[in-house]
């Protein structure tokens, strides 16, 4: 968060070392990034499929870029029930385990 109380956010997520990444929003506790991001895993895979885990950071100018919190997504209910959408709110918890906002995600499977 800058001397003006805002923040630049951007959200990565993390599938089995598989990495996405939004653009930084900027000035604002706010955020929308309207970003679509796909993951592609073998047949296999949807029985015991990896988490996906978001984590949001502060980018910053000159020092490393601040973790803001983060949260875990199970998704083995999302191909239990393929081609449903969910779209659902999760709370970003920092470091302590207290909140530190929120992030809605759509998520939903589909064969390949």
């Amino acid at each position: 968060m800058d001397h003006f109380g805002k923040s630049d956010p951007y959200v990565l997520l993390d599938c089995d070392g598989r990495i996405r990444k939004t653009e930084h929003a900027k000035k604002t506790l706010s955020p929308t990034w309207n970003s679509t991001f796909e993951f592609d895993f073998a047949r296999k895979v949807a029985k015991d499929p990896p988490p996906l885990k978001v984590t949001c950071f502060d980018k910053e100018a000159v020092r490393k870029d601040k973790e803001i919190g983060s949260f875990t997504v199970d998704l083995k209910e999302f191909f239990a029930n393929e081609g449903e959408k969910s779209k659902e709110w999760y709370k970003i918890l920092d470091k302590k385990g207290k909140e530190a906002g929120e992030i809605h995600l759509e998520i939903w499977t589909s064969k390949a």
